[in-house]
């Protein structure tokens, strides 16, 4: 993540999260989430910066989400509305996350990633709390990932 800084990083969460959310989120805690209570996404970024935005939500922020961005209840919330309410969110912090890159790169499409491939996610995550219900981003730059392989 060592071509953000934590300050925009969690700036740029901040904006996006009022965005497409309408709620305000605040860097730091770091609930456990247990396997099958949070949906992760990713985006790539290729061109000149080559890298991964990966987003992680837990199931009830999600259905807080869905039920504002649907204006359905939250009891209505079917999964498929947590996978389009993750992939958007996922979609506009790449897209900020590559605005401020300093040369032109293109966004690939948003995915879920599989509960398979989570448990080999060792990447370092920046944590943040909404409602107190927790969401983390990772910014993986390609070249580092791949050293570390």
């Amino acid at each position: 993540m060592n071509m953000l800084s934590e300050e925009e990083l969690n700036e740029i969460v901040d904006v996006v999260c009022m965005t497409v959310l309408d709620l305000p989120v605040h860097p730091g805690g770091r609930a456990v989430l247990q396997s099958g209570q949070y949906l992760t996404a990713s985006i790539g970024i290729s061109g000149a910066w080559n890298g991964l935005v990966k987003v992680r939500v837990s199931l009830d922020l999600l259905n807080r989400a869905a039920s504002d961005i649907f204006d359905i209840t939250v009891d209505s919330v079917e999964h498929q509305d947590r996978i389009d309410t993750i992939t958007e969110l996922t979609n506009m912090l790449g897209g900020t996350v590559k605005c401020m890159l300093p040369e032109t790169c293109d966004l690939a499409l948003p995915e879920i990633i599989p509960p398979e491939k989570k448990a080999r996610d060792q990447h370092e995550w920046a944590y943040f709390s909404c409602e107190d219900m927790p969401l983390a981003v990772a910014v993986i730059d390609s070249a580092s990932s791949s050293k570390a392989a």
